[in-house]
């Protein structure tokens, strides 16, 4: 008898320990998940007083993937593909779509953003121009909040890579129209127009289609300008991504019930226009294929400052980590259920006996 009182005591405590944990945890999971919240991203770029747009183009979903919201839904972008953040400045700086916010870089080349929603962000920065040279940051996505170490964090940290081109006084500029709709052909509209953008504005339009092998090439342009291929509408029923090589633009369409990531698949040419024999594309000086830039600093196209600090960025192709989910309450539960089924076990021998 004395035995099992003793061990009804022992259950009414563990009872009203697990409830006080369990008190704990509630507060924290309300707080993850209904409360917006808000972080700060601090960048770090190789210049000084270089331009930094942000903007706040999606969210991630309950698949853990993301998804654009506002005008950045509308253009029909690919958000499994491996160049979202690419696209997206192509068709920000087109439109002139008005940042979330703009930072400056210090003389330390870094910038900060600060009092961000919890939301998905693209980054862009302004060409820089020095020594005959043009540096262009590369655009990243962003997801606030991130993780650092596998530990989440509402202050992002990244440092900004950019490619490096010399100034010529001519260059040409190739576009290539990639479809991945293998087994859907029958949807492929017949010609889309693709505009060639100079510093940012339209310059000319150009249709493409099976006659002239979906390519076209532009030649002797201002070397001095920045110049850009876009699509002009998005074909019903498909999706869109570009992926850019120096002058060479590839614009793919992939038929909107295909999944996957990645640039679309040409079965002649596996994407790569570089393999198309046809199709002439321009070399930018400085960048040498058969070189390994880490071994050659005159040969090297893309460059990272900081390169030892932690870049958190969103993959829209693969499974983002996901952030707010705490574990160890369900452990205590389990060992909790585990001990109160064992303790019943022993009250019923005691009781037997």
């Amino acid at each position: 008898m004395q035995a099992g009182k003793y061990i009804q005591r022992i259950v009414y405590g563990y009872v009203c320990l697990l409830i006080l944990l369990v008190g704990l945890f509630m507060p924290i999971a309300v707080h993850a998940s209904g409360i917006p919240q808000t972080g700060s991203v601090t960048l770090s770029y190789e210049f000084a007083d270089t331009e930094f747009r942000l903007h706040k183009v999606g969210t991630i979903d309950v698949e853990n993937k993301l998804v654009l919201s506002g005008v950045y839904a509308d253009y029909g972008i690919n958000t499994q593909d491996d160049n979202v953040a690419q696209t997206l400045e192509t068709y920000i700086n087109r439109d002139n779509i008005a940042p979330h916010a703009t930072a400056l870089t210090d003389a330390g080349g870094d910038a900060k953003f600060e009092n961000l929603d919890y939301a998905v962000y693209l980054l862009c920065g302004a060409q820089t121009e020095k020594n005959d040279q043009k540096y262009t940051p590369v655009p990243v996505l962003v997801r606030l909040p991130g993780t650092e170490n596998g530990v989440e964090t509402s202050d992002v940290v990244i440092s900004i890579k950019y490619e490096m081109e010399k100034i010529l006084p001519k260059v040409n500029v190739s576009v290539l129209k990639v479809w991945n709709d293998a087994g859907k052909e029958a949807a492929r509209p017949k010609e889309i127009n693709v505009e060639l953008l100079k510093n940012g504005a339209v310059y000319q339009n150009v249709t493409l289609n099976a006659e002239n092998n979906w390519k076209h090439l532009w030649k002797d342009l201002d070397g001095s300008a920045t110049w850009v291929v876009t699509e002009k509408n998005i074909p019903a029923g498909y999706l869109v991504s570009f992926y850019k090589s120096g002058t060479t633009f590839v614009i793919t369409n992939t038929e909107s019930t295909i999944a996957g990531g990645g640039i679309g698949f040409n079965p002649d040419t596996g994407g790569d226009p570089e393999k198309d024999p046809d199709f002439e594309t321009e070399q930018v000086p400085g960048k040498d294929p058969e070189k390994d830039p880490e071994k050659d600093p005159e040969k090297e196209s893309v460059k990272e400052k900081g390169e030892e600090s932690e870049t958190t960025t969103v993959t829209p192709a693969g499974q983002l980590p996901k952030t707010g989910q705490l574990w160890w309450p369900v452990l205590a539960l389990v060992c909790g259920g585990l001990f109160l089924v064992i303790i019943g076990l022993l009250v019923k021998r005691g009781e037997k006996e």
